[in-house]
């Protein structure tokens, strides 16, 4: 693993878990000073300096052109969803988007059954793409970057991902969208999450159900992941409620979040350049994967995610087919 995003994982401190019927959310803290400054997607739109659109009039499901005509670095985090323009899109990778630049970035699309304009530009969503369907993309992500160097994602998987957590959740969108999921399930998602208020110095969560971690996020800038725990906080309630077998609390939350932080920091490790600023680190262990973005020798964003044996069994049979079939959705 790289020394930076290493040296960091060891520092991080584990908080006090809370459990709600059987789902676990572990705030992680830190007291690491922050070397790099940048803000989120959502401040910076606020901002008036940031724009994500269409990378054409025609449009292209796997890209999307960025420009930031601000003073400062802008962070789009791995699955974090854009709304709007001629389809709802997922980030597949963490950007840091530097100051006064414009990028081409590699997404996936969460709303299937729609390919028209409701709007010019994308906007903030209030979700990030549940655990399930992040893992599945970190791992494609990895296979492409490690065999061919280019961004490629598999876009089949994720539609397949959205429409298995609707069936799961009983909610019937007209477009296949992720985000009519989550608007369903929002009461609930939000009565879960708002026992989990953020904490001095808080920079990640590590989530679980049943005692069974599903991963976790980590963001360097305390007052950057204060704007999106919440929407963090919701993909993997998501995810965790409708797992769930129990009500009852898991009494070693704080500890298995530990476990895991260790276990990510054993993991192997293949390093690229990033799309914007920094190098993209791409990680895979036993049953775990995970990535990382580090600039100027700092870690930014890392995320790391459970793979379920079942799943990692079937990536490893398909490995060949997978890969062959990627190729008409690279860049």
């Amino acid at each position: 693993m790289d020394e930076n995003v290493a040296r960091y994982l060891a520092k991080l401190q584990v908080g006090i878990a809370v459990d709600v019927g059987g789902i676990s959310i572990v705030p992680l803290l830190s007291t690491t000073p922050v070397g790099v400054d940048y803000i989120g997607f959502k401040t910076a739109l606020e901002k008036g300096t940031f724009a994500v659109e269409e990378l054409n009039e025609d449009g292209v499901v796997g890209r999307l052109r960025v420009v930031n005509s601000g003073p400062g670095h802008v962070l789009l985090l791995d699955g974090e969803e854009l709304s709007g323009a001629k389809q709802n899109r997922v980030l597949n990778t963490t950007i840091l988007a530097a100051a006064n630049s414009h990028l081409t970035i590699p997404v996936s699309c969460t709303e299937q059954g729609r390919w028209s304009y409701m709007s010019s530009r994308f906007a903030d969503s209030f979700s990030v793409a549940p655990p399930r369907i992040r893992r599945s993309n970190q791992s494609t992500m990895a296979d492409s970057l490690r065999h061919t160097g280019v961004w490629g994602s598999n876009q089949p998987e994720v539609w397949s991902r959205v429409r298995e957590i609707s069936d799961e959740a009983g909610v019937h969108s007209s477009t296949a969208a992720m985000r009519d999921v989550f608007e369903a399930r929002l009461p609930i998602l939000d009565e879960i999450v708002g026992r989990s208020t953020v904490t001095t110095n808080q920079v990640g969560l590590v989530a679980m159900v049943n005692g069974i971690v599903l991963g976790m996020d980590v963001i360097s800038r305390p007052e950057v992941y204060r704007t999106l725990h919440q929407k963090l906080a919701r993909s993997y309630v998501l995810d965790a409620y409708l797992k769930r077998r129990t009500d009852s609390a898991c009494q070693d939350a704080s500890h298995l979040a530990a476990g895991f932080i260790g276990t990510a920091m054993e993991t192997l490790e293949s390093r690229h350049e990033s799309v914007g600023l920094g190098h993209d680190h791409r990680y895979t262990g036993k049953d775990i994967v995970g990535s990382a973005l580090t600039h100027e020798n700092h870690l930014i964003h890392c995320a790391f995610f459970s793979v379920p044996p079942g799943e990692r069994s079937a990536r490893v049979s398909d490995g060949i087919h997978g890969h062959a079939h990627r190729r008409s959705f690279r860049m």
